[in-house]
């Protein structure tokens, strides 16, 4: 497998899911920067896709995927998005359901596009940015005797 097709593979993985590609990317060889780069910019992309395409077709998204949306409002992952709000959906969601799901979410829980895709952004920087220094640095290994 040549470069290209390895940061492409890490790059189409995070557009689906941020935290696979940190693993693969390591597995394939990069380097913990190009990791970090390949997956942001592939999530980056999952989430503006999400945002930008789920926007228009809200109603839709709402029905087809999650069900009703009275269901839907109900849910564990609405009272969450009702108590932490766009900056908690994309610090917090990205850990637990991923970036672009945490975009679909808050879409039909009815946030802000704007406000949705700058969060993620943001969330997705920043987990990228842990997942990077891990990568780098290690947790070390503590000493021995």
């Amino acid at each position: 497998m040549n470069y290209i097709s390895k940061l492409m593979s890490v790059f189409m993985t995070g557009s689906v899911e941020l935290w696979l590609a940190i693993p693969l990317g390591i597995k394939l060889g990069l380097t913990p920067w190009e990791t970090a780069l390949a997956s942001a910019m592939g999530a980056i992309v999952g989430v503006l896709v999400i945002c930008l395409v789920g926007a228009a077709g809200r109603a839709v998204l709402v029905n087809r995927i999650f069900g009703h949306r009275e269901a839907v409002m109900q849910s564990r992952s609405a009272r969450l998005f009702h108590a932490y709000g766009a900056p908690g959906l994309g610090m917090i969601g990205i850990l637990l359901v991923g970036a672009p799901l945490s975009g679909a979410l808050g879409l039909v829980m009815g946030a802000q596009v704007d406000r949705i895709i700058k969060w993620l952004l943001l969330g997705i920087l920043f987990w990228s940015a842990v997942a990077f220094s891990i990568a780098q640095f290690g947790f070390g290994t503590p000493p021995h005797g």
